[in-house]
């Protein structure tokens, strides 16, 4: 199968928790419909959902429990400003 059909059906959940080190981990990878679940879970708990396909190509060897490599924490930087943003227009639209 084609990377790019691989892709389709792959969700990551990342986690950073500074009392565990530097190093942001994938605390879940799903394919199929378990990613389409945990997406639905995501949302339905106004949990931030970003499409990156770059990000996700690039993080999509690793597997759920191991730290992010650090070649990727610009990308990362770039994700945490954007899901911020995002969480500061739902709050003004809430109030």
């Amino acid at each position: 199968m084609k990377a790019d059909k691989l892709l389709e059906h792959l969700a990551l959940a990342l986690r950073f928790d500074e009392d565990e080190g530097l190093s942001p981990k994938v605390q879940a990878k799903a394919r199929g419909r378990l990613a389409e679940e945990l997406l639905r879970v995501a949302k339905e708990n106004d949990i931030p959902v970003v499409e990156d396909e770059s990000l996700l190509r690039g993080l999509s060897f690793l597997e759920s429990g191991q730290n992010v490599p650090e070649e990727f924490f610009p990308m990362l930087a770039e994700l945490v400003v954007h899901v911020e943003a995002l969480c500061q227009s739902l709050q003004a639209k809430s109030r």
